[in-house]
């Protein structure tokens, strides 16, 4: 572990595989589309390997910019497909000040270019019910960041995790009406919040990389939120392991172990995807001649680089 102004780092070496199994023998066309872990203002892409037998290219979505790794076979006369991802990356520690004083106020124009920020989602409203509530978790206050704190503990106290009792789309009303869920859930109901009050939230998708042995495997993925503050731009909250693990500073701070690879909800691929748009975009998604393909297997693992 090292220290970048302050603020600890560490490098993981990190092998994303997915194997894709029973193509149908007549099948005339194979598409792939992998989220890519990339570089941002608290993670460097340092290595990245790609391993596969398909033809591939990078394309972005259009709404969030996610890098995406698209295979494409015509014809592909294959009943299974793998691609592997080796990557070495460089994590830092991602704070942001919320000192109440060091945030602005929103102006027309801010509005207008975070709007894709404040609109409802599948199961993430943004409503008449959302809106009163969140009214009544902000009261008087008007400084954005402690408005925002406000909907950050309401949300950590109303919660409880609990993944098995989770809705498996990431839904506020769920976690309104439950009161339980994973991670998924819990910033689904950040958001909802955040948004009904006007204050630009999004969901970022990613792992939170649990060191327990050498070479450790993630079982499924993480989330967490970010909202927009004029003067300090994106904020991190992880409102899961503050309710998960009872931690403390989460507010503004996100973890060295977390690791983004995808951001926002309803995505729609580049080239565009023939079914509906995804809900979120965490792993490989395939179709055949045109039809979802779910039999898909990913193994993620990881190591940490002394």
């Amino acid at each position: 572990m090292t220290t970048v102004q302050g603020l600890e780092s560490k490098v993981y070496d990190i092998v994303d595989s997915v194997n894709v199994a029973n193509i149908p023998e007549n099948a005339r066309r194979l598409d792939v589309w992998m989220p890519t872990i990339t570089t941002n203002e608290h993670q460097r892409l340092l290595d990245l390997k790609v391993e596969t037998q398909l033809p591939l290219r990078v394309t972005y979505d259009p709404v969030f910019g996610n890098k995406i790794l698209y295979l494409e076979a015509k014809s592909p006369r294959i009943t299974k497909a793998e691609v592997k991802l080796r990557y070495r990356v460089l994590k830092r520690e991602y704070s942001v000040s919320t000192d109440p004083s060091t945030v602005g106020v929103f102006g027309d124009g801010d509005m207008q270019l975070l709007r894709r920020h404040l609109q409802p989602e599948r199961h993430v409203p943004v409503d008449e019910n959302m809106r009163k509530l969140a009214l009544e978790i902000v009261g008087k206050e008007r400084n954005i960041l402690e408005r925002v704190k406000k909907i950050f503990d309401h949300v950590v106290g109303r919660m409880r995790y609990n993944a098995p009792k989770q809705s498996w789309v990431g839904s506020a009303e769920h976690a309104l009406t439950c009161s339980t869920g994973n991670c998924n859930d819990i910033h689904a109901l950040f958001i909802s919040l955040c948004r009904s009050v006007s204050i630009p939230s999004r969901l970022v998708m990613g792992f939170e990389l649990v060191e327990d042995s050498e070479d450790c495997e993630v079982c499924g993925y993480h989330c967490w939120a970010e909202f927009f503050a004029p003067n300090l731009g994106w904020v991190p909250v992880d409102a899961s392991c503050s309710t998960k693990y009872g931690k403390h500073g989460l507010f503004g701070n996100l973890e060295v172990n977390h690791v983004a690879l995808s951001t926002g909800r309803d995505i729609i691929l580049t080239p565009p995807q023939k079914g509906e748009p995804i809900l979120f975009f965490y792993s490989a998604y395939a179709e055949v001649d045109g039809i979802r393909h779910t039999d898909t297997k990913r193994n993620f693992t990881f190591r940490a680089v002394s």
